[in-house]
């Protein structure tokens, strides 16, 4: 996550943001709190899983800023998936 976050902050100059959706459960909230983790949604209801069907966590969506869902990625493989994070949003920002 932290990793993540980094990776994220990198391309905010670029108009990238990236969101952390949270069902608020007391060690997520800690951590989020502890390592100053941005832009952070609480959804205690859920209402984010439900509007979109996520199936596992965690999952990833690229989202354009149009709303329109770019890429869903199931599951974290570590630096593997950092790299496929950070490729991807490239990839979608354009140069």
């Amino acid at each position: 996550m932290l990793q993540l976050q980094r990776t994220a902050r990198e391309l905010e100059e670029r108009g990238f943001r990236l969101f952390v959706v949270t069902l608020g459960r007391p060690g997520d909230t800690e951590f989020l709190e502890g390592n100053d983790i941005a832009n952070v949604v609480l959804d205690p209801n859920a209402a984010a899983f439900e509007a979109y069907d996520i199936s596992a966590i965690p999952e990833t969506f690229f989202i354009d800023g149009d709303g329109v869902i770019r890429k869903d990625v199931v599951g974290w493989r570590g630096d593997e998936s950092l790299r496929d994070f950070a490729r991807t949003a490239e990839e979608l920002l354009g140069p």
